[in-house]
């Protein structure tokens, strides 16, 4: 038998027609794969350059945030009230966790020109009238902005008040902390029992004196803790968030529907009642204060002056809470409302938030001769300032409040400067013009501002790292603000800024951001 004539073309062809397709199907893979490939490094190497703009954008910053702090220091020299002139330092500074690795940036580096001291040497007052009391863009190249929040630890109620070897001071410390988270949420679904804040405290105070640690919760090892002291210094408040008792979420700041509920952290700190450590010999002791190390220290007592005191002194007014800064209710928790009446502690609150008309007119003149309106920018209003604690007796609430200890441990807790400053920075990314695509990257750090000699240094306390945090710049009465905030006043520019920065809530409101637009 014989093939039929052509057969063997036909499968020939087939299976040629067969390869073919099977070369095709690679060729379409491999060039698939390479194309992929390629995008995908291409991808890469845009968000690499993209986080090595962030971090340099963070770096420059932060460094214009210290410079505010050593300029309104070197203002504030020319007054009877002032410090002397900044020359500022971020020495130590390491790297940003989680963004690659920022460079550390060199000790000392001089801020601000060196001045003399103050007439008088009373210390300056900080408060809402310097130009770091407001979140703001301190770094700007079209697609990425970066805005710092400026947070001082003396606006806080310090927790180390607790350790306080005056037992008298630690006891009422611990009943003012009590009043604090008692009616730190109250009016809100957040608010929380006498019986909840008591479970807090001692949770607290469990964590602090070394109750119940394990290797889950271990002991730092810290110089202080060498003698045998089982009471351990917290170097951050952060620690305290592996407490179970605390729910993680009353931590940071929270958005719910148009209002925010300030969290923990804005109200708690370990870091204003610090001291220069001991350099160990007379020749170290005789240096420069900023080559010592600053160490947390825990209260003495308010009231009493370093040489009543025993151990270092401390840095600038130690556990007393800034008047001009302080959230409502860390002011209201000082005392008892029936020994002191709520109604006078909120009088002052509202005082610090009038318009100080003499220094309104002020800064309005010198807005127009140094020509800021040509940015539709407004000049800021000017409050009022507490610039000593005896201003007190301005208020005329406080004035006719009768006299009693109340009065007098209330004022004695109190002062009208900082020296401890976190800032907070958020890099906002616009991934395309419109700005319907963006990335917020957040991060903070916090500096010591320290006193040598005849200038100021801002010395590193915990280095600039990547944080998730929510933080919120928040009004002493949002409840009695119009939810609906005109912007037109801000003017065009500043008002698109108000808009995009993430520190203040209207950040979150897309729909306002459109319909500006």
């Amino acid at each position: 038998m014989h093939a039929k004539p052509g057969s063997d073309n036909k499968a020939q062809g087939g299976a040629a027609l067969l390869l073919v397709l099977v070369v095709v199907a690679l060729l379409y893979i491999v060039v698939a794969e390479l194309v992929t490939r390629s995008e995908f490094d291409s991808m890469t190497s845009e968000n690499y350059g993209i986080e090595a703009r962030i971090r340099e954008g963070t770096k420059l910053a932060l460094q214009q945030v210290l410079q505010d702090l050593a300029d309104d220091a070197k203002e504030a020299s020319g007054g009877a009230e002032g410090l002397a002139a900044a020359a500022g330092a971020m020495g130590g500074m390491g790297a940003m966790g989680g963004m690659g690795g920022m460079a550390g940036m060199g000790g000392a580096a001089g801020l601000g020109p060196e001045g003399g001291a103050a007439e008088g040497g009373a210390p300056a007052g900080d408060s809402s009238r310097d130009s770091w009391f407001e979140p703001k863009s301190y770094f700007d190249d079209n697609r990425i902005t970066v805005y710092a929040f400026v947070e001082d630890e003396n606006r806080k109620f310090n927790l180390l008040s607790l350790l306080s070897e005056d037992e008298e001071f630690r006891e009422l410390s611990r009943e003012r902390l009590l009043r604090l988270l008692d009616i730190h949420w109250e009016g809100y679904e957040e608010d929380i029992s006498r019986g909840d804040a008591e479970t807090w405290v001692q949770a607290i105070e469990d964590w602090m004196k070394g109750r119940g640690r394990n290797d889950d919760r271990p002991r730092i090892p810290l110089a202080t803790n060498a003698d045998g002291n089982e009471i351990t210094l917290p170097l951050d408040l952060d620690e305290l968030r592996m407490l179970p008792e605390i729910p993680a979420e009353c931590w940071d700041d929270r958005i719910v529907g148009r209002s925010v509920r300030v969290g923990l952290s804005a109200i708690l700190t370990v870091h204003s009642s610090l001291s220069l450590a001991s350099g160990g010999d007379e020749e170290a002791d005789a240096g420069s204060t900023t080559d010592k190390p600053v160490t947390a220290l825990a209260a003495a007592g308010a009231g009493k002056t370093d040489e009543e005191s025993e151990g270092p002194a401390t840095l600038g007014s130690g556990v007393r809470i800034n008047i001009n800064t302080a959230r409502p209710s860390v002011l209201r928790c000082l005392e008892d409302e029936a020994e002191l009446s709520r109604a006078v502690v909120d009088e002052l609150i509202r005082y610090r938030n009038e318009v100080d008309e003499e220094a309104q007119a002020k800064s309005e003149s010198q807005t127009l001769e140094e020509g800021y309106e040509s940015f539709g920018e407004p000049s800021g209003e000017q409050k009022r300032i507490f610039k000593t604690v005896d201003s007190l007796e301005d208020v005329v609430a406080w004035r006719n409040a009768p006299q009693s200890e109340a009065k007098e441990r209330f004022q004695a807790m109190l002062t009208t400067s900082s020296n401890v400053f976190t800032v907070h920075l958020a890099a906002v990314y616009k991934r395309d013009e419109s700005g319907r695509s963006y990335l917020v990257l957040r991060s903070r750090a916090r500096f010591a501002r320290v006193q040598d000699g005849e200038k100021t240094v801002l010395q590193p306390l915990t280095p600039l790292r990547r944080v998730d945090a929510l933080r919120l710049f928040v009004s002493d009465f949002p409840d009695e603000e119009d939810g609906e905030m005109n912007l037109d006043e801000y003017g065009e520019y500043a008002g698109e800024e108000r808009l995009w920065n993430p520190f203040f809530i209207e950040f979150y409101d897309p729909k306002k951001r459109q319909r500006r637009r």
